[in-house]
Formats: structure tokens, sequence, C-alpha cells
């Protein structure tokens, strides 16, 4: 009887660490399905942020080139109007110095005498 104890015991006892076993199995392929569903996120977050990096830098050239190009605009922009201010300046002196000789000339005129 004792015997026949231990061997219900020990068959039991296998059937417990077959069921274990299997169990552990199930948990370890899950684990390595999800594993493998985590590298493949992870992958795919890697590429998006290459991607962004990589939209990034083209976004950066494309600031930098629009800035050079709007400040050589500026630049010119600003050469044309300080030359049209030079001309104008020199256009304002020699109306003047006209108009400074008309006076004179009115002036000196000796008809304008009237005494």
């Amino acid at each position: 009887m004792l015997q026949s104890r231990l061997t219900d015991q020990d068959r039991i006892l296998d059937t417990v660490e077959e069921s274990l076993r299997a169990e552990t199995e199930g948990v370890e392929n899950q684990l390595e399905r999800i594993l493998s569903n985590i590298n493949d996120q992870i992958d795919t977050i890697e590429a998006d942020v290459r991607q962004s990096e990589s939209i990034a830098r083209i976004a950066e050239d494309s600031v930098a080139e629009t800035t050079r190009e709007l400040r050589d605009d500026v630049y010119g922009l600003e050469e044309r109007v300080n030359d049209t201010l030079r001309e104008v300046d020199t256009d304002l002196r020699e109306i003047r110095e006209e108009l400074e000789d008309r006076i004179q000339q009115m002036l000196d005129n000796p008809l304008n005498d009237s005494q």
C-alpha cells in the first residue's frame, strides 16, 4: 500500500512536472514573440528617427539657403537704395546751386534796382 501511494505520488509529480514544462515552454514562446515584436517596433522607430533626422537636415539646409538668399537680396536692395539716395542728394545739390545762382542773378540784375 505504501508502495502504491509512492507510485501514485511519483505519477502525480511526473504529471505536474510535465504540466509545468509545457507551461514554461508556452511562456517562453510568448516571451520570444513579445521580444521579437518589441525588436521589430524598435527597428521601425529607429528607421522613423533616421528619416526624421534626414528631413530635419534637409529643412535646415533649405532654411540656411533661403536665409542666405534673403540676406543677399536685402544687401542688394540696400545698395540700390543707397545709390538712389546718393543720386537724389547729388540732384538736390545741383538744383540748390542752380537756384542760388538764379537768385544771385536776380539780385545782381540792375533792373531790379528800384532806388
